[in-house]
C-alpha cells in the first residue's frame, strides 16, 4: 500500500473522494481517539496488573516484569503522542514498531489458549 506526501495511505484518499474531506477527517479524529483509548488502558493495565501479561511473555524475554512496565509507558505516551499533531505520524510508526516487538507475547498467548483439541479453552 502507498503513502502519500502526507504521510497517509492512499486509501485515504480514497474515502475522502467519497465521503468529503470533512467527514473523512472525522472518521480519522474517532479512529485515532479510539486507538489512542485503547493503548492508554493497555498501558495503565500494563502498569497497575502486570501479572496476566507476565504469563503470556515468552520465557526467553529476560527481566520481563520490567519489560512489562516498559511496555505499558511505551502505550501510554503513544496514546498521548497520537493525539498532538506534531508527534502524531512519529506515534504512529512507533506504535506500529510496538505491536511487532510485541508479536511473539501474542503469539505465545495463541498458542497457550489452544487446547488438545485444538480450540481454544
Amino acid at each position: 500500500m502507498r503513502i502519500d506526501s502526507h504521510g497517509h495511505f492512499m486509501l485515504l484518499r480514497s474515502v475522502m473522494r467519497s465521503t468529503g474531506p470533512a467527514r473523512a477527517t472525522k472518521h480519522l479524529a474517532v479512529m485515532r481517539w479510539t486507538m489512542a483509548l485503547f493503548y492508554l488502558v493497555a498501558g495503565i493495565a500494563h502498569l497497575y496488573r502486570p501479572v496476566p501479561f507476565l504469563t503470556v511473555t515468552p520465557v526467553w524475554v529476560p527481566f520481563a516484569r520490567e519489560v512489562i512496565l516498559v511496555t505499558g509507558l511505551c502505550e501510554i505516551a503513544g496514546a498521548v503522542a497520537l493525539l498532538a499533531p506534531p508527534t502524531r505520524k512519529a506515534a504512529g510508526w512507533m506504535l506500529a514498531l510496538y505491536a511487532a516487538c510485541v508479536f511473539p507475547a501474542n503469539i505465545k498467548h495463541l498458542v497457550d489458549s489452544i487446547g488438545p483439541d485444538g480450540w481454544p479453552h
